[in-house]
Protein backbone atom coordinates (compact mmCIF):
# COMPACT_ATOMS: atom_id res chain seq x y z
CA UNK A 1 0.00 0.00 0.00
CA UNK A 2 1.25 3.28 -0.83
CA UNK A 3 2.17 5.70 1.66
CA UNK A 4 -0.61 8.53 1.93
CA UNK A 5 -0.69 11.75 3.12
CA UNK A 6 -3.16 14.98 3.40
CA UNK A 7 -1.81 18.58 3.65
CA UNK A 8 -4.29 20.78 5.22
CA UNK A 9 -3.02 24.37 3.66
CA UNK A 10 -4.79 27.31 4.69
CA UNK A 11 -3.37 30.80 6.28
CA UNK A 12 -2.68 31.40 10.05
CA UNK A 13 -5.91 32.20 11.88
CA UNK A 14 -7.96 30.43 9.18
CA UNK A 15 -9.17 27.08 10.70
CA UNK A 16 -6.85 24.56 9.67
CA UNK A 17 -6.74 22.87 13.40
CA UNK A 18 -10.05 22.03 13.66
CA UNK A 19 -10.11 20.50 10.11
CA UNK A 20 -6.80 18.94 10.65
CA UNK A 21 -8.20 17.36 13.49
CA UNK A 22 -11.05 15.49 11.75
CA UNK A 23 -8.71 14.19 9.74
CA UNK A 24 -8.74 11.36 12.20
CA UNK A 25 -12.34 10.14 11.57
CA UNK A 26 -11.42 9.79 7.35
CA UNK A 27 -8.49 7.31 8.83
CA UNK A 28 -5.90 9.53 8.72
CA UNK A 29 -3.01 10.25 11.55
CA UNK A 30 -1.60 13.06 12.94
CA UNK A 31 1.45 12.05 14.33
CA UNK A 32 3.32 11.26 17.61
CA UNK A 33 5.01 14.96 18.17
CA UNK A 34 2.02 17.38 18.33
CA UNK A 35 2.53 20.77 19.41
CA UNK A 36 0.37 21.67 22.95
CA UNK A 37 -2.90 23.58 23.03
CA UNK A 38 -2.50 27.44 24.41
CA UNK A 39 -4.74 30.11 25.26
CA UNK A 40 -5.29 31.47 21.50
CA UNK A 41 -6.25 27.73 20.51
CA UNK A 42 -7.31 25.71 23.63
CA UNK A 43 -8.56 22.57 21.57
CA UNK A 44 -5.16 22.23 19.85
CA UNK A 45 -3.02 23.03 17.24
CA UNK A 46 -2.66 19.33 15.75
CA UNK A 47 0.82 20.45 14.21
CA UNK A 48 3.63 18.07 14.41
CA UNK A 49 6.53 20.23 15.99
CA UNK A 50 9.04 18.70 13.97
CA UNK A 51 7.36 19.61 11.00
CA UNK A 52 6.71 23.31 12.26
CA UNK A 53 10.99 23.61 13.25
CA UNK A 54 11.73 22.17 9.95
CA UNK A 55 9.78 24.76 8.27
CA UNK A 56 10.75 27.65 10.47
CA UNK A 57 14.33 26.18 9.45
CA UNK A 58 13.24 25.97 5.53
CA UNK A 59 11.70 29.76 5.52
CA UNK A 60 14.88 31.26 7.82
CA UNK A 61 17.18 30.38 4.79
CA UNK A 62 15.51 31.76 2.44
CA UNK A 63 15.20 35.35 4.31
CA UNK A 64 11.86 34.94 5.26
CA UNK A 65 9.45 34.21 8.45
CA UNK A 66 6.00 33.51 8.46
CA UNK A 67 4.95 37.18 9.48
CA UNK A 68 7.27 38.54 6.58
CA UNK A 69 7.51 36.66 3.38
CA UNK A 70 9.92 36.80 1.00
CA UNK A 71 8.93 35.24 -1.81
CA UNK A 72 11.56 35.72 -5.08
CA UNK A 73 12.84 32.82 -7.55
CA UNK A 74 15.49 31.83 -5.59
CA UNK A 75 13.68 31.76 -2.25
CA UNK A 76 11.26 29.06 -3.38
CA UNK A 77 14.11 27.00 -4.13
CA UNK A 78 16.00 25.35 -1.39
CA UNK A 79 19.15 23.75 -2.51
CA UNK A 80 20.58 23.20 1.02
CA UNK A 81 21.32 19.74 1.15
CA UNK A 82 21.34 19.63 5.14
CA UNK A 83 17.61 20.79 4.79
CA UNK A 84 16.53 18.33 2.18
CA UNK A 85 18.40 15.34 3.81
CA UNK A 86 16.59 16.60 7.08
CA UNK A 87 12.90 16.73 5.01
CA UNK A 88 13.89 12.89 3.80
CA UNK A 89 14.11 11.87 7.35
CA UNK A 90 11.41 13.79 8.77
CA UNK A 91 9.37 11.90 6.28
CA UNK A 92 10.79 8.64 6.86
CA UNK A 93 10.17 8.77 10.63
CA UNK A 94 6.73 10.12 10.54
CA UNK A 95 5.59 6.94 7.68
CA UNK A 96 8.05 4.59 9.61
CA UNK A 97 4.65 3.30 12.09
CA UNK A 98 1.81 4.60 9.45
CA UNK A 99 0.55 4.11 5.78
CA UNK A 100 -1.73 7.28 6.41
CA UNK A 101 -0.81 10.66 7.46
CA UNK A 102 -2.01 14.39 7.69
CA UNK A 103 0.29 17.87 8.36
CA UNK A 104 -0.47 20.98 8.93
CA UNK A 105 1.98 24.15 8.85
CA UNK A 106 0.54 27.24 7.28
CA UNK A 107 4.21 27.54 7.05
CA UNK A 108 4.02 25.10 4.53
CA UNK A 109 1.99 27.66 1.89
CA UNK A 110 5.07 29.31 1.29
CA UNK A 111 7.31 25.98 0.65
CA UNK A 112 5.23 24.27 -1.65
CA UNK A 113 7.58 23.13 -4.77
CA UNK A 114 10.46 21.97 -1.78
CA UNK A 115 7.54 19.82 -0.11
CA UNK A 116 6.46 18.40 -3.94
CA UNK A 117 9.61 17.61 -4.74
CA UNK A 118 10.41 15.75 -1.53
CA UNK A 119 7.02 13.91 -1.51
CA UNK A 120 8.00 13.27 -4.85
CA UNK A 121 11.78 11.92 -4.21
CA UNK A 122 9.65 9.62 -1.05
CA UNK A 123 7.34 8.21 -3.29
CA UNK A 124 4.43 9.81 -1.26
CA UNK A 125 0.61 9.81 -2.55
CA UNK A 126 -0.06 13.39 -1.75
CA UNK A 127 -3.17 15.27 -1.81
CA UNK A 128 -4.15 19.08 -0.79
CA UNK A 129 -7.09 20.20 1.40
CA UNK A 130 -7.44 24.17 1.38
CA UNK A 131 -9.02 25.89 4.09
CA UNK A 132 -10.02 29.27 3.68
CA UNK A 133 -11.87 31.95 6.26
CA UNK A 134 -13.00 35.28 5.83
CA UNK A 135 -9.90 37.24 5.18
CA UNK A 136 -10.88 40.04 7.32
CA UNK A 137 -11.58 37.64 9.87
CA UNK A 138 -8.14 36.17 9.84
CA UNK A 139 -6.85 39.72 9.88
CA UNK A 140 -8.78 40.73 12.75
CA UNK A 141 -7.73 37.12 14.36
CA UNK A 142 -3.86 37.88 13.61
CA UNK A 143 -4.38 41.72 15.10
CA UNK A 144 -5.61 40.30 18.08
CA UNK A 145 -2.97 37.55 18.97
CA UNK A 146 -0.07 39.55 17.34
CA UNK A 147 -0.68 42.79 17.40
CA UNK A 148 -0.02 43.76 13.44
CA UNK A 149 -2.54 46.07 11.84
CA UNK A 150 -5.77 45.13 9.45
CA UNK A 151 -3.89 46.23 6.58
CA UNK A 152 -0.42 44.07 7.51
CA UNK A 153 -2.83 40.86 8.12
CA UNK A 154 -4.75 41.08 4.84
CA UNK A 155 -1.17 41.18 2.77
CA UNK A 156 -0.31 38.54 4.54
CA UNK A 157 -3.20 36.31 3.61
CA UNK A 158 -3.35 37.42 0.27
CA UNK A 159 0.08 36.41 -0.27
CA UNK A 160 -0.54 32.67 1.72
CA UNK A 161 -4.06 32.42 -0.52
CA UNK A 162 -2.31 33.25 -3.48
CA UNK A 163 0.67 30.78 -3.55
CA UNK A 164 -2.31 27.90 -2.55
CA UNK A 165 -4.04 28.53 -5.37
CA UNK A 166 -1.17 29.21 -7.78
CA UNK A 167 0.16 25.59 -6.57
CA UNK A 168 -2.65 23.68 -6.59
CA UNK A 169 -4.83 24.70 -9.18
CA UNK A 170 -8.46 25.54 -10.35
CA UNK A 171 -9.36 21.98 -9.14
CA UNK A 172 -8.32 22.66 -5.07
CA UNK A 173 -10.37 21.29 -2.26
CA UNK A 174 -11.21 23.76 -0.90
CA UNK A 175 -13.31 23.91 3.03
CA UNK A 176 -14.69 27.10 4.00
CA UNK A 177 -14.31 27.89 7.95
CA UNK A 178 -17.70 29.29 8.13
CA UNK A 179 -19.64 26.96 6.19
CA UNK A 180 -17.66 23.79 8.38
CA UNK A 181 -18.79 25.63 11.44
CA UNK A 182 -22.59 25.97 10.13
CA UNK A 183 -22.78 22.21 9.03
CA UNK A 184 -19.68 20.02 10.15
CA UNK A 185 -21.35 16.70 9.12
CA UNK A 186 -21.85 17.71 6.25
CA UNK A 187 -18.16 19.33 5.24
CA UNK A 188 -16.90 15.82 6.93
CA UNK A 189 -19.06 14.01 4.19
CA UNK A 190 -17.11 16.22 1.53
CA UNK A 191 -14.06 15.71 3.19
CA UNK A 192 -14.30 12.11 3.37
CA UNK A 193 -15.31 11.63 -0.63
CA UNK A 194 -12.52 13.60 -1.60
CA UNK A 195 -9.80 11.27 -0.12
CA UNK A 196 -12.06 8.56 -0.99
CA UNK A 197 -13.09 7.40 2.72
CA UNK A 198 -15.90 6.19 5.07
CA UNK A 199 -17.04 7.95 8.21
CA UNK A 200 -18.64 6.79 11.12
CA UNK A 201 -21.74 9.09 12.39
CA UNK A 202 -21.37 8.28 15.93
CA UNK A 203 -17.40 9.03 15.65
CA UNK A 204 -18.62 12.25 14.10
CA UNK A 205 -21.38 13.31 16.05
CA UNK A 206 -18.44 12.57 19.00
CA UNK A 207 -16.49 15.03 17.24
CA UNK A 208 -18.87 17.79 16.92
CA UNK A 209 -19.11 17.99 20.33
CA UNK A 210 -16.28 18.16 21.49
CA UNK A 211 -14.25 20.47 18.74
CA UNK A 212 -17.00 22.54 17.12
CA UNK A 213 -17.46 24.85 19.65
CA UNK A 214 -19.44 28.42 18.22
CA UNK A 215 -17.89 30.20 21.22
CA UNK A 216 -14.20 29.72 19.50
CA UNK A 217 -15.40 31.70 16.16
CA UNK A 218 -14.43 34.99 16.70
CA UNK A 219 -14.62 38.10 14.55
CA UNK A 220 -17.75 37.61 13.19
CA UNK A 221 -18.82 39.75 10.91
CA UNK A 222 -21.82 41.03 8.57
CA UNK A 223 -21.84 41.47 5.04
CA UNK A 224 -20.02 44.69 4.85
CA UNK A 225 -16.20 44.43 3.47
CA UNK A 226 -13.50 45.43 5.54
CA UNK A 227 -12.43 49.18 4.33
CA UNK A 228 -8.93 47.34 4.03
CA UNK A 229 -10.00 44.93 1.74
CA UNK A 230 -8.08 45.25 -2.33
CA UNK A 231 -9.66 43.93 -5.02
CA UNK A 232 -6.85 41.21 -5.93
CA UNK A 233 -7.71 39.39 -2.35
CA UNK A 234 -11.46 39.80 -3.08
CA UNK A 235 -11.38 38.25 -5.99
CA UNK A 236 -9.20 35.30 -4.87
CA UNK A 237 -11.52 34.97 -2.06
CA UNK A 238 -14.90 34.70 -3.60
CA UNK A 239 -12.81 32.34 -6.44
CA UNK A 240 -11.95 30.03 -2.89
CA UNK A 241 -15.66 30.56 -1.57
CA UNK A 242 -16.47 28.88 -5.37
CA UNK A 243 -14.14 26.23 -4.78
CA UNK A 244 -16.00 25.74 -1.08
CA UNK A 245 -18.56 24.54 -3.22
CA UNK A 246 -17.61 22.32 -5.48
CA UNK A 247 -18.30 25.10 -8.47
CA UNK A 248 -16.00 25.86 -11.17
CA UNK A 249 -13.70 29.04 -11.47
CA UNK A 250 -11.56 30.23 -14.17
CA UNK A 251 -8.10 30.33 -12.01
CA UNK A 252 -6.26 31.39 -15.11
CA UNK A 253 -8.40 34.25 -15.93
CA UNK A 254 -8.01 35.60 -12.01
CA UNK A 255 -4.18 35.66 -12.66
CA UNK A 256 -4.14 37.18 -15.73
CA UNK A 257 -6.31 39.98 -14.46
CA UNK A 258 -4.65 40.50 -11.69
CA UNK A 259 -0.65 39.46 -11.95
CA UNK A 260 1.67 39.65 -9.19
CA UNK A 261 1.95 43.38 -8.31
CA UNK A 262 4.64 45.37 -7.35
CA UNK A 263 2.81 47.79 -5.44
CA UNK A 264 1.31 45.24 -3.22
CA UNK A 265 4.69 43.65 -2.74
CA UNK A 266 6.34 46.75 -1.64
CA UNK A 267 3.50 47.77 0.38
CA UNK A 268 4.25 44.41 2.60
CA UNK A 269 7.46 44.88 2.46
CA UNK A 270 7.15 48.93 3.58
CA UNK A 271 4.96 47.43 6.14
CA UNK A 272 7.24 44.67 7.36
CA UNK A 273 10.54 47.20 7.41
CA UNK A 274 8.15 49.60 9.76
CA UNK A 275 7.32 46.53 12.13
CA UNK A 276 10.84 45.63 12.49
CA UNK A 277 11.93 49.16 12.82
CA UNK A 278 9.10 49.35 15.55
CA UNK A 279 10.47 45.92 16.93
CA UNK A 280 14.00 47.00 16.89
CA UNK A 281 13.39 49.89 18.90
CA UNK A 282 10.89 48.27 21.50
CA UNK A 283 13.94 46.06 21.77
CA UNK A 284 16.66 48.81 22.12
CA UNK A 285 13.64 50.56 24.93
CA UNK A 286 13.93 46.75 26.18
CA UNK A 287 17.52 47.06 26.04
CA UNK A 288 17.54 50.22 27.81
CA UNK A 289 15.03 48.88 30.23
CA UNK A 290 17.27 46.11 31.33
CA UNK A 291 20.31 47.81 31.38
CA UNK A 292 18.94 50.10 33.66
CA UNK A 293 17.04 47.44 35.61
CA UNK A 294 20.24 45.89 36.03
CA UNK A 295 22.17 48.48 37.05
CA UNK A 296 19.66 49.09 39.82
CA UNK A 297 20.17 45.60 41.26
CA UNK A 298 23.82 45.82 40.75
CA UNK A 299 23.43 48.77 43.33
CA UNK A 300 20.89 47.02 45.33
CA UNK A 301 23.60 43.74 45.26
CA UNK A 302 26.41 46.21 46.67
CA UNK A 303 23.67 47.83 49.36
CA UNK A 304 22.74 44.24 50.19
CA UNK A 305 26.53 43.47 50.31
CA UNK A 306 27.00 46.42 52.48
CA UNK A 307 24.33 45.56 54.87
CA UNK A 308 25.65 41.69 54.79
CA UNK A 309 29.17 43.11 55.83
CA UNK A 310 28.03 45.29 58.20
CA UNK A 311 25.61 42.88 59.43
CA UNK A 312 28.93 40.27 59.53
CA UNK A 313 30.81 42.80 61.94
CA UNK A 314 28.05 43.05 63.94
CA UNK A 315 27.57 39.34 64.24
CA UNK A 316 31.01 39.56 65.10
CA UNK A 317 31.27 41.95 67.93
CA UNK A 318 27.81 40.25 69.36
CA UNK A 319 29.98 36.63 69.24
CA UNK A 320 32.45 38.15 71.08
CA UNK A 321 30.07 39.81 73.97
CA UNK A 322 28.52 36.54 73.74
CA UNK A 323 32.02 34.63 74.33
CA UNK A 324 32.34 37.42 77.31
CA UNK A 325 28.87 36.69 78.82
CA UNK A 326 29.80 33.23 78.45
CA UNK A 327 32.97 33.40 80.72
CA UNK A 328 31.46 35.46 83.64
CA UNK A 329 28.45 33.06 83.45
CA UNK A 330 30.89 30.12 84.00
CA UNK A 331 32.40 31.77 86.29
CA UNK A 332 29.77 32.57 88.67
CA UNK A 333 28.89 29.06 87.58
CA UNK A 334 32.33 28.43 89.49
CA UNK A 335 31.46 30.93 92.37
CA UNK A 336 27.69 29.47 92.67
CA UNK A 337 29.37 25.96 93.11
CA UNK A 338 31.31 27.30 95.68
CA UNK A 339 29.16 28.99 97.44
CA UNK A 340 26.78 25.78 97.20
CA UNK A 341 29.57 23.66 98.46
CA UNK A 342 29.85 26.36 101.45
CA UNK A 343 26.63 26.18 102.14
CA UNK A 344 26.43 22.77 102.07
CA UNK A 345 29.47 22.44 104.65
CA UNK A 346 27.26 25.14 107.19
CA UNK A 347 24.19 23.56 107.03
CA UNK A 348 26.85 20.13 108.08
CA UNK A 349 28.25 22.34 110.98
CA UNK A 350 24.60 23.55 111.71
CA UNK A 351 23.26 19.65 111.71
CA UNK A 352 26.03 19.11 114.24
CA UNK A 353 25.70 22.17 116.18
CA UNK A 354 22.10 21.39 116.68
CA UNK A 355 22.58 18.05 117.84
CA UNK A 356 25.69 19.45 120.63
CA UNK A 357 22.67 21.93 121.39
CA UNK A 358 20.37 18.86 121.94
CA UNK A 359 22.81 16.87 123.64
CA UNK A 360 23.92 20.20 126.26
CA UNK A 361 19.86 20.50 126.75
CA UNK A 362 19.56 16.83 127.61
CA UNK A 363 22.58 17.51 130.02
CA UNK A 364 20.64 20.50 131.35
CA UNK A 365 17.24 18.63 131.78
CA UNK A 366 19.67 15.59 133.39
CA UNK A 367 21.34 18.18 135.89
CA UNK A 368 17.99 20.53 136.40
CA UNK A 369 16.67 16.87 137.48
CA UNK A 370 19.92 16.45 139.76
CA UNK A 371 18.87 19.84 141.61
CA UNK A 372 15.59 19.19 142.22
CA UNK A 373 16.45 16.16 143.62
CA UNK A 374 18.80 17.87 145.79
CA UNK A 375 16.47 20.54 146.81
CA UNK A 376 13.97 17.80 147.86
CA UNK A 377 16.85 15.88 149.85
CA UNK A 378 17.68 18.94 151.69
CA UNK A 379 14.11 20.05 151.98
CA UNK A 380 13.52 16.98 153.63
CA UNK A 381 16.84 17.19 155.99
CA UNK A 382 16.12 20.58 156.76
CA UNK A 383 12.46 19.15 157.75
CA UNK A 384 14.02 16.50 159.67
CA UNK A 385 16.71 18.83 161.21
CA UNK A 386 13.40 21.25 162.33
CA UNK A 387 11.81 17.73 163.49
CA UNK A 388 14.95 17.35 165.79
CA UNK A 389 15.32 21.05 167.01
CA UNK A 390 11.90 20.51 168.46
CA UNK A 391 13.08 17.45 170.15
CA UNK A 392 15.90 19.26 171.44
CA UNK A 393 14.09 22.29 172.72
CA UNK A 394 11.34 19.90 174.54
CA UNK A 395 14.51 17.97 175.98
CA UNK A 396 16.15 21.19 177.18
CA UNK A 397 12.82 22.65 178.82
Amino acid sequence: MPKQLVVILGMHRSGTSLITRSMELVGYELGDNLMPEREDNPKGFFEDVDYVQLNDDLLRVSSSTWDTPQLTASSREIASKRLIKRADKFLKDKFKDRQKLALKDPRACLLLPFWQKRFEANDIDVSYVVVHRDPAQVAASLARRNGISLRHGLLLGFIYLREIMAFVGADAFVINYATFMQNPAEQITRLAAHVDALVDEAAVNAFIDEFVDSSLWHHKRDAARSKEMFPELESLSSLMYARAEDRAVALADYFDEYPISPSLEHELLGIEVRRLVELMFERDQRETRFEKTIQELEMAQKLALAEADDSQRRLEERETHIAALSKQVNGFEDDLKQANKSLLESENQLVEKAKHISLLNESVDEARKAVEARDAQIAERESHVASLQQEVDVFED
